[in-house]
């Protein structure tokens, strides 16, 4: 059902205009488009029938819905900027960290394991920097952040090696 705001101005016998507002649908009868009064509102202020306009246009979109606050809450809430902070720092102002370990080219014939010791050093500091703890600790605390999309883990451990990391105990 289509309905709009309909604006009715009336004068008193010393001149003065009255504005009131309802509620119509329109509907065609005997060819001619007419209007049918389904709620009258009574006196608005132009904020107020600009916000029922927004409402009733909205309410005919196809694309809108509505939610409440309990819709928008989240269950999982997972560290963002403070992590993408950190490696911002770890990858342009303190270039030479990562150089201290070897790199996974260098140790690809003896390690027996997915993650490079620099990447661990990095997620380590992380941890130490944001949320100290204890070393077993960090595992749960890696899960409710984002430092698998910013440090790029994801596609590094999953390309090629049918998620084999992420799929074992470790």
């Amino acid at each position: 059902m289509v309905m709009q705001l309909l604006s009715h101005s009336k004068k008193n016998a010393k001149g003065k205009t009255y504005t009131y507002y309802s509620i119509a649908e329109p509907y065609w009868e005997d060819n001619k488009n007419k209007k049918r009064n389904l709620f009258y509102l009574g006196s608005l202020t132009p904020s107020q029938a600009q916000q029922i306009r927004n409402i009733l246009k909205a309410t005919q979109s196809e694309d809108t819905f509505t939610a409440t606050f309990e819709d928008l809450l989240f269950e999982n809430h997972y560290r963002y900027l403070d992590i993408a902070f950190l490696n911002h720092l770890w990858d342009q102002e303190w270039k030479g960290l990562s150089s201290i370990f070897p790199s996974p080219e260098e140790t690809s014939n003896t390690r027996q394991k997915e993650i490079s010791t620099a990447d661990i050093a990095k997620l380590l500091t992380f941890y130490r920097c944001l949320d100290p703890g204890s070393y077993l600790s960090a595992v749960e605390w890696f899960e409710t952040t984002t430092c698998n999309l910013l440090l790029d883990l994801w596609r590094q451990y999953t390309v090629g090696k049918k998620h084999h990391y992420l799929s074992t105990n470790h």
